[in-house]
């Protein structure tokens, strides 16, 4: 059988709940390079809307299951719920499965390191800021992507020129710098990347700034992907630009004895 892995978008906490503040930890584009690295053959994404939101446990089982993608198996998590209100759960699933004429795999919760592997906890890791844990969870560094944008060009004349990300995506770690592995095109470089606003400038909005190591080129207009490997420190205001330069010395060297490989991974 083709396997087939259904996603929502938006996700269906923002149907249901509208005012809650809540981020993803991967965007669909990401779902979907995933799906393909997993070698899945068919990813579907439903838009989350009121016909799906108001449909019953056993709408949704017959309607989207059953007519549209004429499943012969269903895999779910543990703690899956459906339907209008979540009313359906995985062992209601396994019910109407017998009925419908399709079989349920419930799957358990994921352990890592004695703890349950959840988009909650991956979420309040980063929010935390706590990149290394949150990267146990994930299997991979949590990453953002975007294009590299013109910058104000202080990176350069302090002696680190840095990229200027240009990212969509809502959730982001907690401000401060990283050790981080930047992936421009098919190479991936070390590096440290501030999260933040540049408060010794007077900067107000939340950007992105990246510095490689050893690179040479030019960055603007490229794509890159940013994987934030360790936290170094908080973002601060410093009194002047000699004191941020040997700030920013320090983080680099920190940076460069790290016994942590670049992260090659695919995506």
């Amino acid at each position: 059988m083709p396997s087939v892995v259904l996603a929502f978008s938006p996700h269906p906490i923002r149907f249901l709940r509208p005012k809650l503040r809540f981020c993803e930890v991967t965007t669909v584009r990401e779902k979907a390079e995933r799906m393909e690295e997993l070698g899945i053959d068919v990813f579907v994404v439903e838009s989350f809307d009121g016909d799906i939101g108001g449909m019953s446990p056993e709408e949704f089982a017959r309607t989207v299951l059953c007519q549209r993608l004429r499943a012969r198996m269903v895999t779910v998590g543990y703690n899956f719920a459906f339907g209008g209100q979540r009313t359906g759960s995985s062992e209601m699933l396994e019910e109407l499965g017998r009925e419908f004429g399709f079989e349920v795999d419930i799957t358990p919760p994921l352990m890592r390191g004695g703890v349950v592997v959840s988009s909650s906890r991956i979420r309040e890791l980063l929010i935390a800021g706590k990149a290394r844990e949150a990267e146990e969870l994930l299997c991979r560094p949590f990453e953002v992507r975007g294009s590299v944008g013109q910058g104000a060009g202080r990176g350069r004349l302090l002696g680190f020129p840095t990229a200027n990300v240009m990212f969509s995506q809502k959730l982001l770690l907690l401000p401060g710098v990283y050790v981080a592995d930047v992936k421009v095109g098919d190479a991936s470089f070390r590096g440290v990347a501030n999260v933040g606003s540049n408060p010794t400038f007077g900067g107000s909005s939340i950007g992105i700034e990246a510095h490689l190591f050893d690179f040479q080129g030019d960055l603007y207009g490229k794509e890159a992907l940013v994987r934030f490997r360790e936290r170094i420190r908080d973002e601060r205001k410093f009194q002047n630009a000699d004191e941020l330069v040997a700030q920013i010395q320090n983080d680099v060297e920190y940076a460069r004895r790290m016994n942590l490989p670049i992260w090659e991974g695919t995506s």
